[in-house]
């Protein structure tokens, strides 16, 4: 049985993170729950840079996105809904909550898009993808192939006058 012990804490210090945030949310509370969101996301990646040789960036952009997410969500429930008395049962929207929580999904997904980006863009730090550049020899040996590239006269043919009015050839 193969357990990964390290994975295990990681993911427990986000689950323990999620459900104490989530209680403290539904409690009414919602500074201490940002408090608790932001405290679980920092220790979270302090743990990640810490203990992991091999740094992930796609999993820690996935993570602050689906947290902005989750903290979006609750910012639209504390500030942008309101229960209204008439008629009984009802609730009314407030756009200054619906402009809060969509700002804070926008701002989660900046940070993953970029390191979506520092991956597919830098290989060297890059944990998930190892390339390998190719040897000067490999490289001298394509351009000796493309150097011996033998061209047969009798394949082409001359362009007439008409075919040169038609500007579908570009003289070079």
């Amino acid at each position: 049985m193969n357990i990964n012990l390290q994975q295990i804490i990681s993911n427990l210090i986000l689950v323990v993170g999620t459900i104490f945030f989530l209680f403290v949310v539904i409690a009414k509370e919602f500074m201490f729950s940002v408090i608790i969101a932001s405290f679980t996301l920092i220790s979270w990646i302090v743990y990640q840079i810490i203990i992991s040789p091999k740094i992930n960036y796609k999993k820690i952009g996935n993570v602050i996105f689906l947290s902005g997410i989750v903290i979006g969500i609750a910012i639209f429930f504390v500030f942008g809904v309101e229960q209204v008395a008439y008629p009984a049962g009802s609730v009314k929207f407030k756009a200054s909550g619906i402009a809060k929580s969509l700002a804070v999904i926008l701002f989660s997904m900046l940070p993953a898009l970029m390191f979506y980006i520092v991956e597919d863009s830098i290989p060297s730090i890059s944990s998930s993808k190892k390339t390998e550049l190719p040897k000067k020899a490999t490289i001298k040996k394509e351009e000796e192939e493309t150097e011996k590239v033998e061209y047969n006269e009798d394949d082409w043919e001359e362009i007439s006058e008409e075919d040169l009015s038609d500007q579908e050839y570009e003289l070079t």
